[in-house]
């Protein structure tokens, strides 16, 4: 991690040593500049490939990368991402607001990764690590053969430093399990989390933050107190079931109960319009303070809302 509290200038680190297999038809793949316990969080976790210490990691390894598919993802994304410039100014300033409102947040490594299209965002200990093969542009011919349309809209290099501050902080700040959690939990700790993104991040509207569409934003709006009553009268708002708090929280091509056109999320957008009331109530409340509140039903009837 960067200790220095006051230097809060991001510069992102590209993992190319990984690549260099078939970048320079190497026999052996070296990583020289990547230390043992990043190589392991890398390969681990991003590649989904194994651990360093395993006896078959070299076979693995040059399989992995014999891959033309791969080799042509590879290629494109280091062309697209050739210029980091732009990102790291855009992590410094989003940092550096971050630190404002929590100046314990010790600002982490972050490196630039190619993962094969596994995960987006890896948050370690010491690193906060993007995929830049998985934010190609939601026009980027390969992801037709790997995702649908829901999931490829938001692969796109505006969404770099929104998903990295949204899972560091989600990371500092971990959905509290101590016990049963419901639905209502989920929908204002995730609206939380990215409420502050929407601020830290300065968007001018909240549907920005959240990836919405105009359209889809106006949706939400239109159908909120029907969306809520329904949650109170369905049992959904107070219920644990996972595949429930999925239908509501994680991406899909619509909110299935909701009907075909509501947008995907929605409990996100429902519980970030309900911190950004709270939030207005409360001017004197600090962020800090919110980010440590789980009290969720505290909130909402600190406003009024009936559940």
């Amino acid at each position: 991690r960067n200790r220095d509290n006051h230097n809060t200038d991001i510069q992102v680190q590209l993992l190319v040593a990984e690549h260099r297999a078939y970048l320079t038809q190497q026999k052996q793949i070296v990583a020289a500049e990547i230390d043992a316990k990043e190589k392991h969080e890398y390969r681990g976790h991003v590649l989904n490939i194994g651990a360093i210490d395993n006896d078959n990691i070299a076979q693995i390894m040059r399989e992995y990368y014999s891959d033309t598919v791969l080799q042509i993802l590879h290629k494109d994304a280091l062309i697209k991402f050739e210029n980091m410039n732009q990102i790291e100014s855009e992590l410094s300033k989003a940092f550096l607001n971050l630190k404002k409102e929590l100046p314990h947040i010790v600002l982490p490594q972050v490196y630039a990764q190619l993962s094969a299209l596994n995960q987006s965002i890896v948050v370690g200990d010491s690193i906060l690590g993007f995929s830049i093969d998985k934010y190609m542009g939601a026009d980027y011919p390969l992801y037709d053969t790997f995702y649908y349309e829901y999931q490829s809209r938001s692969m796109t290099p505006e969404r770099i430093v929104p998903d990295c501050l949204l899972y560091y902080l989600l990371s500092e700040y971990p959905f509290p399990w101590e016990w049963h959690r419901t639905l209502l939990d989920h929908i204002l700790h995730r609206g939380k989390i990215h409420w502050v993104v929407y601020r830290i991040m300065e968007f001018k509207e909240l549907y920005e933050e959240l990836g919405y569409s105009e359209g889809e934003a106006a949706w939400c709006s239109k159908n909120r107190e029907i969306l809520w009553n329904f949650l109170i009268q369905s049992g959904h708002l107070h219920s644990t079931d996972p595949m429930l708090v999925r239908i509501y929280m994680q991406p899909a091509s619509c909110t299935y109960p909701l009907g075909k056109e509501s947008p995907m999320e929605v409990g996100v957008w429902l519980g970030m319009k309900i911190i950004d009331e709270y939030m207005e109530k409360n001017k004197d409340l600090r962020i800090a303070d919110l980010l440590r509140d789980t009290d969720y039903k505290n909130i909402l009837r600190t406003l009024g809302i009936n559940y």
